[in-house]
């Protein structure tokens, strides 16, 4: 007897489900992020607005570390400079800068800058003539910044003492209408031009010391020697 056969049926069709991995939803979300982020950016005033106030801050707190290191020298000497150095963790460097901004010899807007430049700055004749002159003020006087945005001049220690939304900013007469750019292209040439004039230690060439009871000459400098230039240091040694 025959048997029917029954047709094959077809193999369901496999459905496949995609999956995206966490790390790509996440990295796609990060991605959308920060295109909102740049749409959404902050004016570059709003962001010289903040520092401005950060900064007026911060000179006016170091301007009263700087009062109270001096006055510790002052009463208590080597002590009070240990108990400084023992409760802040600050260098030489720092400690020097501290006292020549209390004892009025730099301004505390520069406490920010190298040592080399404020050792430069306070060594020269007019320093602070030259140090007002940086920041666009007249001689004991600074020109600021209100939170109105009106230019307003002070004192310094009136400045500290009694007003505490003023903001220090470097702006000088007829300067209130540039730009960020324009300012900073003015206060880097003023800060060439007071560079240029710092005392600079004379470098010699050579220098002649004596070891183990004979003399030596030691060299610094590059330079070509003649045999009369050699002659010379030779009779130096004698």
């Amino acid at each position: 007897m025959a048997t029917k056969k029954t047709a094959a049926k077809p193999a369901a069709k496999k459905t496949v489900k995609k999956t995206v991995s966490k790390a790509k939803v996440v990295k796609k979300a990060v991605k959308a992020t920060k295109v909102a982020k740049t749409d959404d950016k902050p004016t570059l005033k709003s962001i010289l607005d903040s520092a401005d106030r950060a900064f007026t801050d911060m000179v006016k707190k170091y301007y009263a570390l700087a009062v109270a290191y001096v006055q510790a020298l002052d009463y208590y000497g080597s002590a009070g400079k240990k108990a400084f150095m023992g409760r802040f963790p600050l260098t030489q460097n720092a400690l020097r800068n501290l006292e020549m901004v209390g004892r009025g010899r730099l301004l505390p807007q520069f406490s920010l800058c190298s040592n080399r430049f404020t050792v430069g700055l306070v060594e020269l004749t007019n320093s602070l003539d030259v140090q007002y002159k940086l920041l666009g003020a007249a001689k004991g006087m600074i020109r600021c910044v209100d939170t109105d945005g009106k230019i307003v001049t002070k004192s310094f220690d009136e400045l500290t003492a009694k007003e505490s939304d003023i903001v220090l900013s470097v702006v000088a007469e007829g300067e209130e209408d540039l730009g960020p750019i324009e300012i900073a292209d003015r206060i880097t040439k003023r800060m060439a031009a007071a560079r240029a004039e710092f005392r600079r230690p004379k470098k010699f060439a050579y220098k002649i010391y004596d070891e183990g009871g004979n003399k030596f000459v030691r060299f610094f400098k590059s330079v070509k020697y003649g045999v009369a230039d050699l002659q010379k240091i030779i009779e130096e040694m004698k």
